[in-house]
């Protein structure tokens, strides 16, 4: 076949009108029947700028954790308003690394009532207690310890005599306690030098380890202004009909990327939305012809306002001024 018109028809009638097949099936389609020089190049275009093929696909972008560097105590606040899922130790995108530890208090609670789980209240202080004064794999330390630059006293340290201090072993005067002491405090401010090393060492080394296990799937394709993307249709997560429904529409064309990392996007015929899309949404939009698009939608634009994006929605006051 050297007709390019008619080798366009033959793919279109050997992918769209045979059941959206992948490259295999559709090149032995072709293949058995008809050739030409490029039809192996061919077949993967055809396939590759198919919209309905794209709006289903199964492709799932991971992003990466950003490290934050620890902040000092009692230093910075956070207060924010916004609508975001349930969060917890399995759901990535509600913060679960942090939300692990969550489940550590559940199970103890748990464990405490033993077959009263109603007085679970009567137990929850010092569960509390028993967490924030145990040592912590990233910093060496005890919560506690990280606060106030002393480790507490147990009953048994009174009971043992332990007291925490290796240069405590006999009576001491109010006054030789008082100075043993104030040598503990005067050590904080190094303490707390090597809390936030290694604070920042151990979200390094979680990064790294984040990245060595998805190697394969994070990809962050850094769209530029104007190119074309498919969005990740969100709203039908929860919906047991889900497999019937498109997995991502548009497609839409990129405005900009804001330094939270989310985009801004806009419809096909310039409409901004006023919407921030988190980039672990978007995936590369290949059009057969930029003349002629074929857009599929998700919702009504009345119902817009229900979608924002809870991991991105808290940056837009930052990204106001920009």
């Amino acid at each position: 076949v050297h007709d390019k018109q008619e080798q366009y028809r033959l793919l279109i009638e050997s992918h769209d009108r045979l059941g959206h097949k992948g490259f295999y099936a559709t090149r032995r389609t072709l293949g058995d029947r008809f050739w030409w020089p490029s039809i192996d190049f061919d077949v993967r275009w055809i396939i590759d700028t198919c919209h309905q093929c794209q709006i289903q696909s199964l492709e799932h972008v991971v992003m990466p954790p950003t490290v934050q560097v620890p902040a000092p105590l009692f230093r910075k606040a956070y207060i924010d308003t916004m609508h975001m899922p349930p969060s917890h130790a399995y759901n990535s995108q509600s913060n679960g690394i942090v939300e692990t530890t969550h489940r550590t208090v559940r199970d103890g609670l748990v464990k405490m009532c033993a077959g009263s789980i109603k007085n679970w209240y009567e137990y929850a202080p010092y569960i509390f207690w028993a967490d924030r004064v145990t040592t912590r794999k990233s910093t060496g330390m005890t919560p506690y310890y990280a606060v106030h630059g002393v480790e507490p006293l147990h009953p048994f340290d009174i009971t043992e005599a332990t007291f925490l201090a290796s240069s405590i072993t006999h009576h001491l005067s109010d006054a030789e306690l008082l100075a043993a002491r104030a040598r503990m405090l005067q050590k904080r401010d190094e303490d707390l030098a090597n809390i936030h090393d290694r604070v920042l060492a151990a979200r390094y080394a979680s990064i790294r380890d984040f990245e060595t296990k998805n190697a394969n799937r994070i990809h962050d394709y850094n769209f530029g202004p104007g190119e074309l993307v498919l969005v990740l249709n969100k709203k039908i997560e929860p919906d047991v009909g889900r497999k019937c429904k498109p997995r991502y529409f548009g497609p839409m064309i990129v405005v900009k990327r804001l330094r939270s990392g989310a985009y801004i996007l806009a419809e096909v015929n310039g409409a901004v939305s006023r919407l921030k899309f988190a980039a672990f949404r978007l995936i590369p939009y290949h059009p057969r012809s930029r003349k002629c698009l074929e857009i599929t939608e998700f919702v009504d634009p009345k119902d817009l306002g229900g979608v924002e994006d809870a991991d991105v929605a808290g940056s837009g006051a930052a990204d106001e001024g920009n």
